[in-house]
């Protein structure tokens, strides 16, 4: 099973610590030995042999330990032999975690990918947004996004879904830290929310919700202009990263054009029912035709 501690405990801390190896003839009369791994595993350890794994540049990324050598004592040629040794498993360890660190990349831009291009597929306003603040969510393990679209008419930033939301929200285009982010086009990571003089609190009296910390960035169309802010909240375990902001910012150019079709549509259905609900209206009737004079519409007082 594994076993975890501080880099600073125990004779493998000492030896992470300090870049040095070291040898260890009675761990127990030894002050820097940690006796809890002994207690949990059940082992009894009477002697130590320790050295630092260096990379090629000189960063220590962990520790080689040997215990309880079996004919004698450990000495100092063992000491130059671990070393020779951990040389090269550095380089093999570092090797392995770059590795697996480009396939992680690979498969979160294939991810990526997959994401957009479902979301990119949606031409229903509504349901586009609910997927994309879900998306967001789960993408950089938040508790809660949400996503505001500007409204040209009254300079008000609006969302018309979101998690924990059960009514459509607006504020003024220049308030709180969505306003900060659409007027500035800064792109704002906050650890502590209510210690930002920006925050605006009403947003949580409103919907009930605890904000702790806070990533926001603009969400700009194909011709530069910031049409809404993408915004998340409370991240799982801590604050943002800078890889939380790089994948929200690619992420927020990409579905741009997405939201801008799906609000072209929105409109130009809003359009044709209003006309619809116009022509039921009237009392007199009301024939279209097509260029080839067939019938293609009729109000009910036609």
């Amino acid at each position: 099973r594994e076993i975890r501690f501080m880099n600073t405990k125990g004779v493998a801390g000492w030896s992470y610590a300090n870049k040095a190896g070291a040898i260890v003839h009675d761990a127990y009369k030894d002050e820097r030995f940690n006796k809890n791994v002994d207690i949990r595993t059940g082992f009894r350890t009477k002697s130590i042999l320790c050295m630092p794994l260096r990379t090629v540049s000189g960063k220590v990324i962990g520790v080689s330990q040997l215990l309880n050598k079996l004919d004698g004592k450990f000495s100092e040629d063992d000491l130059e032999l671990l070393e020779a040794m951990t040389k090269q498993a550095a380089i093999a360890i570092q090797s392995h975690v770059a590795l697996e660190q480009m396939e992680e990349a690979r498969k979160k831009e294939l991810e990526f990918m997959d994401l957009v291009s479902e979301i990119s597929s949606e031409l229903e306003l509504t349901s586009l947004l609910s997927k994309i603040i879900a998306t967001i969510t789960t993408m950089l393990e938040a508790e809660r996004s949400s996503l505001f679209i500007n409204d040209e008419k009254t300079n008000e930033l609006y969302t018309m879904v979101g998690e924990g939301l059960s009514q459509e929200l607006r504020f003024p285009n220049h308030m709180g830290i969505a306003g900060h982010v659409f007027t500035t086009g800064e792109t704002v990571n906050i650890p502590h929310a209510y210690a930002d003089l920006r925050f605006n609190p009403g947003v949580d009296k409103t919907t009930g919700f605890f904000t702790r910390s806070m990533l926001c960035a603009p969400v700009t169309n194909k011709d530069g202009k910031i049409i809404g802010v993408s915004q998340v909240l409370n991240k799982q375990g801590g604050g943002f990263t800078d890889e939380d902001v790089s994948r929200l910012t690619a992420f927020t150019s990409q579905i741009s054009i997405g939201i801008e079709n799906a609000s072209l549509f929105d409109n130009i259905q809003n359009l044709m029912n209003y006309n619809e609900s116009m022509l039921t209206s009237m009392s007199n009737g009301v024939i279209t035709i097509d260029g080839e004079g067939h019938i293609e519409k009729c109000n009910p007082a036609g």
